[in-house]
């Protein structure tokens, strides 16, 4: 993990207290002033306060961690096999740097110049108080274990482990001096410049960027968060972006080859990302550690009317109100907002999904389906490719006339509805129950394109998918008690032969001809059915599904008029703190959800994980992305006791 701060000179008293000795004045004579950015600059890394940073970090983790050194300057010199006594040289008030390159032939290629075979490496700098007076500590007196070596290229004094003396040599004569420590032996680089510590995975990349880091971050205002890395933008449209492409090169021919709803749907998803990417001005991800950690990453769209502009411009965003108006007892919650357009493009994608997820595939108009054996048949064909053709075969093959109708209904239902939903779970008793609200629109347009969506379920391609799954489905009225209005219900059975062996296999742990075994009898105890309720009412559209859908169903509507998690000040507050911006919103109770799986009691302190992204738009400049995770210190330290992390 990189480590820095941006700072205004490395040698001022920025981070001493009236009773202490100023940091004293780099050398004289070495060179300090800035230099450019080294090629293949992939990010800038920022600490501006590190002791205060440290503390924060042992005090959220907690448990193992309040036995690791009690400061940056004790850290440093027992990760460094440095002598104790120079822990007092190392300046914790004062920022810590990096920088991460990639390294290779071709270092300053362009975005479309990327060399395949670059080295990203990093290189942190320690602020000391006085370089010199450090130098003389680890390399002078008896027992010490490093020697210095100047190079007069960039006036970097390296620290190496000092080498035993001949035999028959003057200092044979003297006390032999410890042996370097392993942590000090082979590849580690370290060196002093002015008054910064560099230290990086071999001297090479101390030389390489540590003059960078010490002459030219060190004179950079210094952040306020607890840690920031940042990207500008020739990181960005060169390492960065040309990394990922190579990456995604890499797989992409396996994933269009694999075919179905995945590649369908994925192959055009990280294309459009890449190509957002690539029109990032700059990138910058931020850490700040109080009662909880707060994680930030935030993207800014070059000028003009490039992909990442785009998407700022065409994101749907608002409060979190919607989410608040759930259930009090929902242990999570997700709220997504979607722009008209963005729903419409989305329609073929998702019909892929729904095939997909049914296990059939399209039969594009005028093709016939796959000849049994065809595949399996071709000249120098491998085993492999004749299983995926047999698979392959084995689907259903859904004609393009029911793909229209699928499509159609999908296309309905999202012309009806408003641009949020959200998705709340509960747990009780038996098991979890899902509850949903989606904005509606126009009503009356929402009930046609349910009896549409409805009606798919009597198409001969979506009853062999079912029957091939060994499910069925049956649509109609409901009643649900407590709750007048005209409820109506999707009901799913596993039905058939092939559930028959399901559970035959499964009451004794194993699994049908083909199938992997289960790990346990979890899947013995599944219900034969499950209820997907749906209710119309008031300008959305409500739903529910689970173990106890009569009940979720209440709740989910009773909520919006209280009841709801407005009414939980943890949750109020985390979510109300994600402003008017937000376009995804996931949050979950990682403790009581797990307390409540395992039947235990549900701990009093409500802690609620979050997660969301957003765009906020452009004012007088060209908005932004971002996106944050907010983890409560509770919860990292109950994560880290369970995992006996550290």
């Amino acid at each position: 993990m990189l480590l820095g701060a941006a700072l205004a000179l490395a040698v001022v008293p920025a981070g001493c207290s009236k009773s202490e000795k100023p940091p004293e004045p780099a050398v004289s004579g070495v060179d300090l002033s800035p230099v450019p950015a080294p090629a293949g600059l992939i990010a800038e890394a920022f600490m501006p306060t590190p002791d205060a940073t440290w503390a924060k970090a042992r005090i959220a983790v907690g448990g193992p961690a309040m036995f690791l050194p009690v400061n940056i300057g004790t850290l440093v010199v027992t990760v460094l096999g440095l002598p104790p006594t120079v822990a007092t040289e190392i300046d914790g008030g004062v920022p810590m740097l990096g920088a991460a390159v990639e390294a290779g032939p071709e270092a300053g290629a362009g975005p479309e110049e990327v060399a395949p075979d670059r080295r990203p490496f990093a290189v942190i700098a320690v602020h000391v108080k006085s370089g010199t007076r450090f130098v003389d500590q680890v390399t002078r007196g008896e027992g010490a274990r490093f020697q210095a070596r100047v190079d007069a290229g960039t006036s970097i004094t390296f620290l190496e482990p000092m080498a035993a003396a001949p035999a028959g040599s003057s200092s044979a004569q003297a006390p032999a001096p410890a042996p370097a420590p392993a942590s000090t032996q082979g590849r580690l680089g370290m060196g002093v410049l002015g008054n910064y510590l560099v230290l990086g995975a071999t001297a090479e990349d101390v030389l390489a960027v540590g003059p960078y880091v010490a002459r030219t971050m060190s004179r950079a205002t210094a952040p306020r968060e607890d840690v920031v890395i940042e990207a500008p933008r020739a990181a960005v449209a060169g390492p960065i972006t040309g990394g990922a492409r190579r990456v995604w090169e890499r797989i992409r021919p396996s994933v269009v080859a694999g075919g179905g709803a995945g590649g369908s749907t994925l192959v055009p998803t990280v294309d459009g990302w890449i190509a957002l990417l690539g029109d990032l001005e700059r990138a910058r991800l931020s850490l700040v550690l109080d009662e909880a950690a707060h994680l930030r990453f935030e993207a800014t769209p070059r000028a003009g009317d490039g992909p990442a502009g785009k998407a700022v411009a065409a994101a749907a965003v608002g409060n979190v109100k919607p989410l608040l108006e759930l259930p009090a007892d929902a242990l999570a919650g997700l709220l997504v907002r979607e722009s008209k357009a963005g729903r419409g493009e989305a329609i073929a994608s998702q019909v892929d999904a729904v095939l997909g997820f049914l296990g059939g595939q399209a039969l594009e108009k005028g093709t016939p389906a796959p000849e049994k054996g065809a595949e399996a048949s071709r000249k120098g064909a491998k085993a492999a490719q004749a299983a995926e053709a047999a698979e392959a075969q084995a689907r259903v093959q859904v004609p393009e006339k029911e793909r229209e109708q699928i499509a159609a209904a999908l296309r309905g239902v999202s012309e009806a509805r408003g641009d949020w939903f959200t998705v709340g779970l509960r747990w009780e008793g038996t098991g979890p129950t899902a509850m949903a609200r989606l904005a509606v629109d126009d009503e009356k347009k929402m009930q046609e394109a349910l009896g549409d969506f409805e009606g798919l379920t009597t198409l001969p391609s979506i009853k062999a998918l079912l029957k091939q799954e060994g499910l069925s489905i049956t649509a109609g009225k409901y009643v649900v008690e407590r709750m007048p209005g005209d409820v109506r219900r999707l009901k799913f059975a596993r039905t058939g032969e092939k559930e028959g062996a399901k559970r035959a296999a499964a009451s004794k742990g194993e699994a049908p001809k083909g199938e992997a075994a289960p790990k346990d009898l979890a899947a013995a105890s599944l219900p034969r059915a499950i209820n997907l309720l749906h209710f119309l009412k008031g300008g959305a559209l409500y739903a529910s599904a689970g173990y106890e859908p009569d009940e979720g169903m209440r709740q989910v509507v009773g909520a919006v008029e209280g009841g709801n998690l407005g009414g939980v000040g943890a949750v109020r507050a985390a979510l109300e703190g994600l402003g008017s911006e937000a376009s995804f919103v996931l949050f979950v109770d990682p403790l009581r959800l797990m307390a409540t799986r395992a039947g235990n009691p549900a701990p009093a302190e409500v802690t609620p994980v979050v997660i969301s992204a957003g765009a906020s738009p452009a004012k007088g400049g060209a908005g932004a992305l971002w996106g944050r995770v907010d983890v409560p210190t509770a919860v990292v330290k109950e994560l880290v006791r369970r995992r006996g992390a550290l």
